[in-house]
């Protein structure tokens, strides 16, 4: 018989809930990627554009749900399913905090259940960085970078 992958597990988010650190900066907010689209459960923030997007049918992801501890992830959750990466680029009149506390409402009043959350240096510095996304794909700012992690429990399947 063959594998069929598991409905979209916490990963199917992941991405919206890390760009907060790495979105804000440019000058002029860049065209879509080809190829890239917003993932059906999260709208995008007003005036962003998709400057990294990758997107994977099933694999696994570790979602930190904690400090790391030095290079090592810490409290964390390996899950598995449908996978979408996501980074949008933000005119730089915006703030991280304006656009995390925009996702963060839109998360919540969406039923997401906040599973943690933290800002600049204590999310952990760059080894945070580096483990929760590619290399250069957070800001390397520690003093302004924001990351939520967040479920969804639905019929359907956990997001």
């Amino acid at each position: 018989m063959p594998y069929s992958p598991r409905p979209a597990g916490l990963a199917a988010i992941i991405l919206f809930t890390l760009a907060m650190g790495a979105v804000v900066g440019g000058a002029a907010v860049a065209a879509d990627v080809k190829g890239s689209a917003d993932h059906p459960l999260v709208s995008r923030y007003e005036g962003a554009a998709i400057v990294r997007y990758k997107q994977e049918k099933f694999n696994e992801y570790t979602l930190l749900l904690g400090k790391p501890d030095g290079k090592e992830p810490g409290e964390h959750q390996t899950v598995e399913g449908a996978i979408t990466q996501i980074r949008y680029q933000i005119d730089k009149e915006r703030t991280s905090l304006e656009v995390y506390k925009n996702y963060e409402k839109t998360l919540t009043d969406a039923g997401f259940e906040a599973l943690f959350a933290c800002k600049n240096k204590d999310c952990g510095g760059r080894a945070f960085n580096h483990l929760v996304v590619e290399y250069g794909d957070m800001s390397e700012n520690q003093n302004d970078q924001r990351f939520l992690a967040a479920k969804l429990t639905r019929p359907e399947g956990t997001a």
